[in-house]
């Protein structure tokens, strides 16, 4: 973990699915700094990768291979960030939603924005301790109508369901789509700035 380069008050962790393209991974943590906030990004698989990925971007984000089994590790960073940083936000995309979620079971964290994870139903179980934004795709393998009525019931939990496909992020992906990206970032700044405003 890279130790801060600035004065800012906001860290945001950002975990990529590995079929992200790296321009977006690039042009996401860019983006985000250019709000005032310090970058840290990881790309998470469904098998551990264990050899760390190089540095991209401007300084203020470390991007290594985050294996599925280091949820604990992650944890380990999101401790170690708070003791810098007023606030610590995860947002997660595909596979990185999943560890999103999770992360939720963390008071630590200030807010998560998960978006399109893909093993949601195998943790229905967990209750957020920390205020979350759930973003679903209905034009994917899981039963988004049904797993949003479920995730809706938890207090502290924002659910929607938008009609696209995962990866509608990634101008590399077939399924991105222009519209529903900044769909995605104005609803990613209101989220945020509500998270922001809380002392």
């Amino acid at each position: 973990m890279t130790q801060p380069v600035s004065e800012n008050s906001t860290a945001v962790i950002v975990l990529h699915d590995q079929n992200g393209s790296s321009r977006f991974r690039e042009e996401t943590c860019r983006q985000y700094r250019s709000e005032g906030c310090d970058v840290f990004c990881f790309t998470c698989a469904d098998e551990p990768v264990k050899t760390p990925l190089p540095l991209s971007g401007e300084s203020g984000g470390l991007e290594e291979g985050l294996p599925l089994s280091a949820y604990d590790a992650l944890i380990g960073q999101i401790t170690a960030l708070k003791q810098r940083y007023r606030q610590v936000l995860l947002i997660g995309f595909g596979t990185g939603a999943d560890f999103a979620w999770r992360c939720s079971l963390s008071p630590l964290c200030g807010g998560v924005l998960a978006c399109c994870p893909s093993r949601l139903q195998e943790r229905l179980e967990i209750i957020p301790a920390c205020p979350v934004f759930l973003l679903l795709a209905a034009n994917s393998p899981i039963d988004a109508a049904a797993l949003s009525s479920e995730c809706r019931k938890k207090e502290g939990v924002r659910c929607e369901v938008w009609d696209t496909s995962p990866g509608f992020w990634d101008p590399d992906s077939e399924t991105f789509s222009h519209n529903q990206t900044q769909r995605l970032h104005l609803c990613r700044r209101s989220f945020w700035n509500s998270r922001l405003a809380v002392k």
